[in-house]
């Protein structure tokens, strides 16, 4: 690395393109996608930004500071406004590292793409980093969208969003942000495979399960992905999302597994989770699980 410092990161996602192009035809998609990134190139660099790259259809840029990314995220959303495509966004302001070929990494650039990805088309959505370094003038036009936990964090962060303008003038009406002590687990979750064992909390939110030895729980189970299986804390619930070839069988003894492919699903008081194959056919795959106190053991 040749260069680090403090930016704002911005990331600009075109929504659905991949319709675009089995709508209108390669020739007349590639065109107003190309048309798009150009406005946002545009928006950049007059807002003083600098274009890191552009990749299909989506770009990365970097500004002095969060008002100048601001400034650009909202040039770019109004050139959008009634045309076919739309865009969302994500601004973070944070440490980063350039490379000698110009590009940037970091823990910033990793938070600009999670706050992106969490957007919905013609929204533009800022970490609490971002909104802390804007003008006053700036804060009217924000709200508190959301408290979330990011992937490798353990502290709950605010998101906030550009509110939206209706046709009227009117503002979209937000209710209260829910308080962060809200979105703590009120009991531990510890997993068992074998021997072993591990808990979820407030201080740990989330494991990886499967054969890969990286895996927070290793369970070589003949049916079992690499990384099968990941459980994360959010909003004080324990949900487990499949990752898996073969899918994931969740169970709370009352019923028939639920089977989840590339799926979602909170986990209860107690229960089972089988890695690739129902319980009965491969008892190597199952890891139990169940509720604790916040302070008892596994």
């Amino acid at each position: 690395m040749s260069d680090s410092g403090d930016a704002a990161i911005l990331f600009a996602d075109i929504c659905e393109s991949t319709k675009l192009y089995e709508s209108a035809g390669d020739e007349e998609a590639y065109r107003l996608n190309g048309q798009s990134l150009e406005v946002m190139r545009q928006a950049t660099e007059q807002t003083g930004g600098t274009v890191i790259r552009t990749q299909g259809d989506g770009m990365l840029a970097m500004f002095p500071s969060s008002r100048a990314a601001f400034d650009a995220a909202a040039a770019m959303q109004e050139a959008h406004e009634g045309n076919r495509l739309t865009i969302k966004i994500g601004i973070h302001f944070g440490p980063l590292l350039r490379g000698h070929g110009g590009d940037i990494y970091g823990d910033a650039v990793n938070m600009a793409a999670r706050i992106s990805s969490q957007a919905r088309p013609g929204e533009t959505l800022l970490s609490g980093d971002a909104v802390s370094l804007l003008p006053s003038k700036y804060q009217p036009q924000l709200r508190v969208l959301d408290s979330t936990t990011f992937k490798g964090k353990t502290i709950p962060s605010n998101v906030y969003i550009v509110v939206p303008q209706k046709m009227d003038g009117s503002e979209t009406v937000f209710g209260t942000p829910m308080p962060a002590i809200a979105l703590r687990p009120s009991s531990a979750l510890v997993l068992t495979h074998g021997a072993d064992s591990l808990k979820l909390d407030e201080s740990r939110r989330r494991a990886t399960l499967g054969r890969d030895r990286q895996c927070d729980l290793v369970v070589p189970a003949s049916f079992a992905s690499r990384v099968h299986a990941v459980i994360e804390v959010r909003r004080g619930r324990y949900v487990l999302t499949d990752q898996s070839t073969n899918g994931t069988f969740v169970s709370d003894g009352r019923g028939e597994p639920l089977f989840l492919k590339r799926e979602s699903t909170d986990l209860g008081a107690e229960g089972t989770i089988s890695l690739g194959a129902l319980p009965a056919l491969d008892t190597e795959g199952i890891v139990h699980f169940r509720r604790v106190g916040p302070g008892e053991a596994p």
